[in-house]
C-alpha cells in the first residue's frame, strides 16, 4: 500500500455500508449523550445501551463478510438489539 498524504487521512479511505455508516454516526450521537449522562445513570442503564450499540455494529460487521445464506442469524440479532435498544431509550 502506498504513502498517505498528509491530507488523506485512513478514516476517510474506509467504505462502510450505509448501514454501518448510520450506526456508526448513531453510536456516535449516542456516545456523547452518554457522556453527559449522571453517574446512577451511566454505569447502570446507560452501560447496558452501550453494551447494545457495540453488539449491534458487531452483529452487522459479521453479516457484512458473509455469504447471504448465512447472513440471517446474525440480521436477527441485529434486529433483536434495534428492538431493545428502541425500549431502553424510551425508558431512559
Amino acid at each position: 500500500m502506498g504513502e498517505l498524504d498528509s491530507t488523506h487521512s485512513i478514516k476517510a479511505s474506509i467504505k462502510l455500508l450505509p448501514l454501518m455508516h448510520h450506526s456508526k454516526d448513531t453510536y456516535l450521537l449516542w456516545y456523547s449523550y452518554y457522556q453527559t449522562l449522571p453517574k446512577i445513570h451511566r454505569y447502570t442503564l446507560g452501560q447496558k445501551i452501550d453494551t447494545l450499540f457495540i453488539e449491534l455494529i458487531e452483529a452487522l460487521s459479521i453479516a457484512s463478510f458473509l455469504k447471504s445464506a448465512e447472513k440471517l442469524h446474525f440480521i436477527e440479532l441485529a434486529i433483536q438489539k434495534v428492538d431493545t435498544l428502541k425500549i431502553l431509550l424510551m425508558v431512559l
